[in-house]
């Protein structure tokens, strides 16, 4: 299974590579009055008008301003902020140790050398 990771804070977080159809640098974003609280707002990508959300708000990290890291992670008809994209990592799956079910979000976390990457159901992520 491959994963693409990234950074949210100084935590890892990862989503299966087939659910991401680009990584982007941050671009205009257009505000939408009322919307919920992740939603930063809307953004044109190749001619795709697609709702922005902010990440740190979905997973309750406390806001942070864009920096030159500062990605976005287009997963369905989403662009979703994080703080940086990381790199492809090929895991089997007997690395992924399986959650409990307090979050339908999380599918599971894989131990990297001294680091835990939590892995994000792609298919939950999609639906905001």
């Amino acid at each position: 299974m491959k994963l693409v990771t990234f950074r949210i804070d100084h935590e890892l977080y990862a989503v299966a590579v087939e659910s991401v159809r680009s990584i982007e640098k941050v671009q205009p974003i257009r505000p939408i009055p009322h919307a919920p609280e992740h939603v930063i707002g809307i953004m044109n990508l190749r001619g795709v008008v697609m709702t922005v959300a902010d990440l740190r708000s979905i997973l309750h990290f406390p806001l942070a301003d864009f920096t030159d890291d500062t990605r976005l992670m287009v997963i369905g008809q989403t662009a979703f902020v994080v703080d940086e994209a990381l790199d492809v990592q090929d895991i089997s799956e007997d690395q992924l140790e399986m959650r409990d079910e307090t979050s339908d979000l999380v599918l599971g976390v894989v131990q990297d050398d001294d680091q835990l990457i939590v892995v994000l159901n792609d298919q939950k992520l999609a639906a905001y």
